[in-house]
Formats: C-alpha cells, sequence, structure tokens
C-alpha cells in the first residue's frame, strides 16, 4: 500500500516537471516573438530589450533556435536605442555570437560589419585599425550589408586607400545577392548619376537603381532625392558641380531637408564644403536617422581635419546658407536654379498627347483587356501597345472603388490569361508582369517574382494583398500571376507614389476581379489546372500583356493639376 502511495507522488511529481517544461519552452519562445515585435514592429526597444534578455538567460535557450536574440540585444546596448549607451555590453553579446560556431553565417556577417560600422564611426570610440579588421572579416561570409558596407569603406577612403573601382564592385556584389541591401542600389545609383569608378553615365541604370531602392524599402532618401531631380530634368548632370545645385534646390523651392545627400556628392572634393551641409543637415534636418548620421560625420570630420579654423570655417558656410536660402526664403529671389523644364513645350493646349502610362492584360479571345481605373481615369483616349501596333481602346465599365477597369479593342487574340478560382494565401508565390516606368526604362515587358507578405491591403482592405515583388509607375493594371500562368491578381502601383516610385505593393484579388467581370457580363473561364514551365509562361506573358497610355489634351492635364498637383509624378515620364 505504501509502494504505491510512493508511486502516485513520484508520477505525479514527474508529470509536473514535464509540465513546468513545457511551460517554460512556450514561455520563451512567447517572449522571443514579442520581441521580435517589440524590435522591428513597434520600434520600442526597452521593451525589446527586457524580453530578449528574458530569452537569454532563461535556462532553455538555444542560440541555434533563437538566434537574432544576442544580435538585438547587442545592438540595443551599442546604438543606446531606448536605453542608455553600454557600449561594452553591446561589444560583449556581438563577440560571444560571433565566436560561436552554431551562428549562422548570415548573421555572423551582419555582427562583423556592425562592429566594424560602429568603430569606424562612434566619437567616443573609434577605433580605425579594429574597423578595418571587422570589415576584412565580415566579407568573407558574403553578408549583403556587409558587402554594402565594404564598398562604403572604399569610398570614403579614411580605412582603407580610396578605390571607387572595387567599391562600386562591392555594391554590385551586395545588390546581387538574393536580399540585397537597399543601400547598394542607391549607391550604385550615384556611380551611374555622376560616372563615378568604372561607371558609365547613364541615366537609364541611375533611374533603375534609384527604383529598385524605394521598392526595397520607404528608408531611403538617397534615392527620394536623385529620383526627384532625374525625374525633374529628364537628363544627367553635366558634373559634381551641377548635381550639387539640383539638390540644393530641391531643398530650396521644393521642400526636401536632405542636406546630407548634398553633402556626399561634393565631400570627396571639398571635405569642408561637404561638411558644412552634414552641419546643415544637423541643425535643419526633419528626419532623426539623418541628423543622427550627420552628428557622426561632423565629428568625425572634425577630427579628420585636425584644424580648428578648417571647421570654423564649414560651420561659417554653414550659418551663411541657412540666413541666406532658408531664413529669408523668397521665392521670387531664388539663386540662379535652371528654370523646370517645360511640359511639352511648343505644342497646342488643344492637341492630345501622351500623358500617362500603365499596363492592362487580355482575359478572352474577342479583345476585352482589364488594368486598374487610375491608369485610365480622366483618359479623352485610351492606346493599346500589343506586337508592334497601336490602336484605340474604350472603355467598358469600371470599378472606381476597387480601382478596376474593363475595356474592348477589335483585336481577336489566341493568347490571354485565365481568373484564378482561388484567392491567394500567405507566402504564396507570385510574378507580376508589366512595363513599370513606362517606356522610359525600356519597350519590354518586365517581370518580377515575390510572394505574398499579407492578406490584407493599405488600411486593412481586404479585396487587396501585400507582395514583396518590385512594383513602380507602369506596373498598375498589370497581371500578378501563379505558377499555373493563372491571374491571381491585378497590380496597383498607386499608393506612397513620389516621382514615380512607389512605397507600397499591392494586388487587388482574383474573387474581386471575378465579381467585376460577371457583374458585367463577362463569361469567366476556368483557371489553368497544371503549372506551366518557363518557356510556356514568358510566351503567354509577352503576347497577353499589354503597354496601354491615357492621352488627353495639355489644357486638361494643366486643369487636373491644378486640382492635385501630387498627381504631377504620375505624369513626369512624359516630360519633354
Amino acid at each position: 500500500m505504501i509502494t504505491k502511495y510512493i508511486m502516485k507522488i513520484v508520477i505525479l511529481i514527474f508529470s509536473l516537471l514535464i509540465s513546468f517544461s513545457s511551460v517554460t519552452l512556450a514561455s520563451i519562445y512567447d517572449n522571443y516573438n514579442d520581441a521580435l515585435d517589440c524590435y522591428q514592429v513597434k520600434k520600442d526597444y526597452g521593451c525589446a530589450l527586457i524580453k530578449m534578455e528574458y530569452v537569454i538567460n532563461d535556462r532553455d535557450f538555444d542560440p541555434t533556435i533563437f538566434e537574432f536574440a544576442e544580435y538585438i540585444v547587442g545592438s540595443i546596448y551599442l546604438h543606446g536605442e531606448g536605453v542608455p549607451k553600454n557600449w561594452d555590453k553591446g561589444v560583449n553579446y556581438y563577440e560571444k555570437a560571433i565566436r560561436r560556431n552554431s551562428t549562422s553565417p548570415t548573421i555572423k556577417g551582419q555582427l562583423l560589419t556592425n562592429l566594424a560600422w560602429a568603430y569606424n564611426t562612434d566619437v567616443d570610440y573609434r577605433n580605425y585599425e579594429k574597423s578595418r579588421y571587422y570589415a576584412n572579416e565580415s566579407i568573407k561570409y558574403g553578408e549583403t550589408y556587409g558587402l554594402n558596407n565594404y564598398g562604403v569603406f572604399l569610398e570614403e577612403g579614411i580605412i582603407f586607400e580610396r578605390d571607387d573601382y572595387r567599391a562600386f564592385e562591392y555594391y554590385k556584389k551586395s545588390s546581387e545577392q538574393e536580399n540585397p541591401a537597399k543601400y547598394s542600389f542607391s549607391n550604385l545609383g550615384r556611380f551611374y548619376t555622376l560616372g563615378l569608378g568604372p561607371a558609365r553615365k547613364s541615366l537609364e541604370k541611375a533611374k533603375i537603381n534609384f527604383t529598385k531602392a524605394r521598392a526595397l524599402s520607404d528608408d531611403t532618401s538617397t534615392a527620394d532625392s536623385y529620383l526627384r531631380v532625374l525625374n525633374r530634368y529628364n537628363k544627367l548632370p553635366s558634373g559634381i558641380e551641377e548635381m550639387k545645385r539640383w539638390l540644393e534646390e530641391d531643398v530650396y523651392k521644393y521642400g526636401s531637408s536632405n542636406f546630407l545627400v548634398i553633402g556626399w556628392v561634393i565631400h570627396q572634393d571639398d571635405r569642408v564644403e561637404g561638411l558644412s551641409f552634414f552641419i546643415l543637415q544637423e541643425m535643419l534636418g526633419e528626419d532623426i536617422d539623418d541628423r543622427d548620421r550627420a552628428r557622426e560625420l561632423i565629428a568625425r570630420d572634425k577630427e579628420l581635419l585636425n584644424d580648428p579654423e578648417l571647421f570654423k570655417k564649414a560651420q561659417e558656410k554653414a550659418l551663411k546658407w541657412k540666413e541666406k536660402y532658408w531664413d529669408n526664403y523668397n521665392e521670387e529671389e531664388a539663386f540662379p536654379f535652371e528654370e523646370d523644364p517645360p511640359l511639352f513645350a511648343g505644342i497646342d493646349e488643344g492637341e492630345r498627347v501622351p500623358v500617362a502610362s500603365g499596363t492592362g492584360f487580355f482575359i478572352s479571345n474577342d479583345g476585352y483587356v482589364v488594368t486598374n481605373h487610375h491608369v485610365i481615369n480622366e483618359c479623352g483616349v485610351v492606346k493599346l501597345d500589343h506586337l508592334g501596333k497601336q490602336i484605340d481602346i474604350d472603355v467598358i465599365a469600371f470599378d472606381r472603388i476597387n480601382d478596376l477597369a474593363l475595356l474592348k479593342s477589335d483585336l481577336d487574340t489566341k493568347s490571354y490569361y485565365r481568373i484564378s478560382d482561388d484567392d491567394v494565401v500567405l507566402l504564396q508565390d507570385i510574378i507580376i508582369a508589366g512595363y513599370p516606368l513606362g517606356k522610359e526604362v525600356s519597350a519590354t515587358i518586365k517581370t518580377s517574382k515575390g510572394s505574398v507578405t499579407s492578406l490584407a491591403g493599405f488600411k486593412d482592405n481586404y479585396s487587396e494583398f501585400q507582395t514583396d515583388a518590385a512594383l513602380n509607375s507602369g506596373n498598375s493594371g498589370g497581371p500578378i500571376i501563379d505558377e499555373t500562368g493563372s491571374v491571381v491578381g491585378i497590380a496597383v502601383a498607386d499608393y506612397g507614389a513620389n516621382e514615380g516610385v512607389e512605397s507600397f505593393n499591392f494586388g487587388i484579388k482574383s474573387s474581386v476581379l471575378r465579381n467585376f467581370l460577371s457583374s458585367n457580363g463577362i463569361v469567366i473561364e476556368n483557371q489553368n489546372k497544371r503549372n506551366m514551365n518557363n518557356s510556356d509562361l514568358s510566351s503567354l506573358i509577352s503576347t497577353a500583356t499589354v503597354y496601354l497610355e491615357c492621352w488627353m489634351t495639355l489644357s486638361k492635364l494643366e486643369t487636373i493639376l491644378e486640382v492635385d498637383n501630387s498627381k504631377a509624378s504620375f505624369y513626369s515620364e512624359y516630360k519633354n
């Protein structure tokens, strides 16, 4: 009897231990996921630190499972994000993770390049020898930000001898990784704009790279600034001095506060002049991160100049600029920039001209085409380019709320898209076809691949989904297809527009399109059931996707822009 009683107690204790272990394991997972949410989404670094330190100190902590834990805690301490900066703690967490064999090569590369950057820029702990060591170590892992930052170090010429040729090489390597660093495209865009290193000047390549930078992130102030001025003038600057003046104009006349990008343009040739714009960024810049970066650059340049008189000269230059062009702003007395290029110079106001473009796609063999409503809205005439021919196409129906339009041409088409019976699912692979940036980049159709990242669109619009595939002005209305070639969505490149570059990438769900077509009496064929090979997909995309142009009179365009000048970027590709 006693033996049975003891056995029951042992079994009960064992069950409790198992239960406690399960709760603890669940708890560490919960804290880890909560910490990631605090750090990446909410930007609540105090919350992230508390929860992630709990994870690290938990007896069930496994760095192969919770691989970002030490990285995040180290970063918070190293940069003083939401807590007092503790350099030693931050470096200790980083180096602990670097020494561990189980740490993935990607994270090791990130940790090493972060240390290289910190030792290069932090005024209180600057150590160029350590920065150089960690930079050289970081590129052994092929991590995308490590490659990009190595290019920056080579271009700056501080911890390494300046070498624009090798810098370009590392920017290219970074941009070609599976998950490229957004900054690598901005850096390549600068090289193609100014003809640096081995890069031959190219307006097309500059715009493509700045556009890619914008597609990867909304934190791309350099790409924003360059694209605005390149789209405004639709040509390359004659040299660094003209680029500087264009960027100054962007601040003076158009309300930008990105002095940092001006300083970077001239810094290599005139460190004092460049420093004066870093000082202006700290004084007047709206972006907090850019102000912080400016402080780093000011402290470092002060140290590199090692001449109080030169530093004072830079301060005086900054104050003079501020007094003349900021404090006493007078639009009528702007310093002598070029005037904005005329829109359709020499064309009669009553003559119809192409003012915008988009993409559409055939949904039947009798010439029906689907696109976005905003592509054809207010157009006097819509023209379709298909297989080398341009014809007028009629607007049959539209849905403003869901941004859909149905068009009809006289073409008999053998190739057309089927519509998917089902809506997309999270993480589903997709392909987008269209004409991003119209014919400005090239007249050939382009595709981009990605996956579904959210089942809701802008402001939780559940008729749309979000994707990480690149979308830009001109992609609007294009097909989003799956591996069977069936349309699972319609591209919407209309949110976050900034001089022809989009911040958010969305697609209208196939169920919404099916309802729209059915309500307009269009018979919808069943979706494809078998996957297509690349050759068949290529043929379908090339023959069933069409380029659309919106034509209207110049007087109507001017009226539209008077009412809503934010639409100017939508029409900017057609400026002379």
